[in-house]
């Protein structure tokens, strides 16, 4: 995947690089000279955990900087996850620990398969330390211990040529709803030889039974093809969920017909934002597909593994078109329900105008007539019941002239 930094007050691109991997980048950046790093005074970066020591390492007297986007996103998640904790607390939840105490739930699932050729091992944690001992035991570069565990990781293709290890990030779908709406996920695929390990973790664990389920229908697959067809079946969930958000689209837009209320708006508000996770992961899915064709990878595939990767290309054009098209709906709504509301508002407007201008009709006879001085009627038994019905008729000349005027 390529890396691009910017001249953060020309907002200039200064150069793009074809790698971002930490010796790559480390090469890159200590071919500039000590002075001209270390007069760097700060770096705006994600909170991709590789980048923290590079900085250190590279410019000394850089302050580090975290953008908004991932440190909102960051706040948000903790407090969710710490909402779920403590829920789960006052209701006496207790999970199972099947590793140490103290370093927190690891569950390690070792298969074979292909007549004991290959093997799939998934690891379900969120801590480094787990993924440490792993690594080093199949000399995978602990580097990618910081992509695997990062929530905020795009999907891409990283080659690692010294060890020959292939790594996937791959979006899938979060069963559990966030802030009301949907939101996907990165999931992690290596393949080091004829071993295939998936990293997971609470939130995206129920494919990987979905995965075994699989396997156990073709025992004799391929690694290669066990990727291509697990990631064939993580792009068909998606679609599920799209078709949930188009009956709740529907559903909103009915209420929204009968009565236009803050709750439905809002309901509104959060399936717009639930297909702009699923498009822009669905595309970035469909990035990474075709960046295995242009891979050196894809000349070593057979030509069963060849058509496995086609296929889930096209699954994958498929819910991009989906998306959009979803996306597309949901804007020409929103935007229609926004007419609607300022052409509600203008009628609002108009009508206190014309009931201002009638109320003042009223006013001014009454005002007339009451001022200090000799005046029409003034001498009249009758003459205040006549002021009233002079008003009185005024004001329906006017409203009767108004209301003509408004229906044109």
């Amino acid at each position: 995947m390529s890396f691009i930094f910017t001249d953060a007050k020309k907002y200039e691109i200064i150069d793009i690089l074809p790698s971002r991997r930490l010796h790559h980048l480390r090469d890159y950046f200590l071919n500039y000279s000590y002075e001209a790093r270390a007069s760097v005074k700060t770096i705006v970066t994600d909170m991709n955990a590789p980048y923290g020591s590079l900085i250190k390492e590279v410019f000394p007297n850089a302050d580090t900087i975290i953008d908004r986007f991932h440190l909102s996103q960051l706040v948000t998640r903790s407090l969710n996850q710490t909402r779920i904790r403590l829920f789960r607390q006052s209701l006496n939840y207790v999970k199972i620990d099947l590793s140490d105490k103290k370093r927190g739930l690891c569950m390690i699932e070792k298969t074979r398969f292909n007549q004991q050729q290959n093997c799939w091992i998934n690891v379900n944690t969120t801590q480094e330390h787990d993924l440490k001992t792993l690594f080093a035991t199949y000399g995978i570069d602990e580097e990618i211990i910081g992509y695997s565990l990062d929530k905020n990781e795009r999907a891409h293709l990283d080659y690692d040529k010294t060890t020959n290890t292939f790594v996937f990030i791959y979006n899938v779908p979060n069963q559990t709803k966030i802030d009301n709406h949907y939101e996907t996920i990165p999931m992690t695929f290596i393949i080091k030889g004829e071993t295939l390990i998936t990293i997971s973790n609470d939130r995206n664990h129920y494919l990987i039974s979905k995965m075994a389920a699989l396997l156990k229908q073709n025992e004799t697959v391929s690694v290669f093809g066990m990727l291509f067809n697990s990631l064939l079946m993580i792009t068909d969930q998606f679609f599920p969920y799209v078709e949930e958000l188009n009956l709740e689209r529907n559903k909103v837009s009915q209420q929204l017909k009968v009565k236009t209320t803050k709750k439905t708006l809002l309901s509104l508000s959060d399936l717009e934002t639930g297909i702009i996770f699923f498009i822009s992961a669905s595309k970035q899915n469909v990035v990474l597909l075709e960046q295995i064709k242009t891979h050196a990878i894809y000349k070593e595939l057979d030509d069963v593994e060849i058509e496995e990767l086609g296929d889930v290309l096209i699954e994958a054009k498929q819910l991009v078109e989906m998306t959009q098209l979803s996306v597309q709906i949901l804007q020409q709504l929103s935007g229609t329900y926004n007419n609607i509301l300022n052409n509600n508002l203008n009628d609002t407007m108009r009508i206190l105008t014309v009931l201002s201008v009638l109320l003042t009709i009223p006013t001014v006879i009454t005002g007339f007539f009451g001022m200090n001085m000799p005046l029409p009627l003034e001498n009249n038994a009758f003459g205040w019941l006549i002021t009233i019905i002079i008003s009185v008729l005024v004001w329906l000349s006017l409203s009767f002239i108004l209301r003509k005027m408004m229906n044109r």
